[in-house]
């Protein structure tokens, strides 16, 4: 691990169930340009991502071959190896990584998560983080009530937010894309972030 001492921050970046695309590389670049060390871990486990017309093969693929228990543990492991390294580390998943981000958010090692229309969310509502969480919906999920999760979370003081959009909203290779909201939701996970990357330094 290059440079880790200039890195003192972490966030792992957590992908659709397409894999490593260009959706995943332009968020990579924006949150390195906010001086954090960015990690996107392949929880796929394939050489090529799927492309957006392949959406019934990559659900099957992640479905039946990782699923997100798997895709949890797998990156709880890079989070115990990075915590040796970084002070903090964030977590910040897409669809099916926003899902996998909030599995992971109970663990202490994890200073944050943000999360872009984890929908699935609504299947592991048992699970009560131990860092704060900013979790970003949207209200025109094909097969979800977003407005009733988002409900049920923000009664335990969550955030949440959910804009008037539909699933991919923030992924500027969607044809979902909304510059927008896309922008909205980047400016309030930034101040997430910068939010606590103060507050956990003036703890120290």
């Amino acid at each position: 691990m290059a440079n880790e001492q200039a890195h003192p921050s972490a966030v792992i970046l957590l992908h659709e169930i397409y894999g490593l695309n260009g959706h995943m590389r332009y968020y990579e670049k924006r949150f390195s340009e906010m001086g954090l060390h960015v990690f996107c871990p392949d929880l796929l486990n394939r050489e090529q991502s799927f492309s957006y017309s392949e959406e019934k093969q990559a659900y099957r693929h992640f479905t039946q071959n990782v699923g997100f228990e798997k895709a949890a543990q797998q990156v709880s492991e890079l989070i115990d190896e990075l915590s040796k390294h970084h002070e903090r580390i964030y977590l910040i998943g897409f669809s099916a990584g926003a899902t996998i981000a909030w599995l992971c958010s109970v663990k202490q090692e994890v200073t944050g998560i943000v999360g872009y229309y984890g929908s699935r969310i609504r299947d592991y509502l048992e699970i009560s983080p131990a860092c704060p969480a900013l979790l970003f919906f949207a209200e025109h999920e094909p097969s979800s009530s977003t407005a009733s999760l988002s409900e049920q979370l923000s009664k335990r003081n969550i955030e949440t937010i959910v804009f008037e959009a539909g699933h991919g909203y923030s992924d500027p290779y969607s044809k979902g894309y909304d510059e927008e909201k896309s922008t909205d939701s980047f400016r309030r996970a930034a101040r997430f972030l910068n939010m606590h990357e103060k507050n956990t330094s003036m703890d120290r």
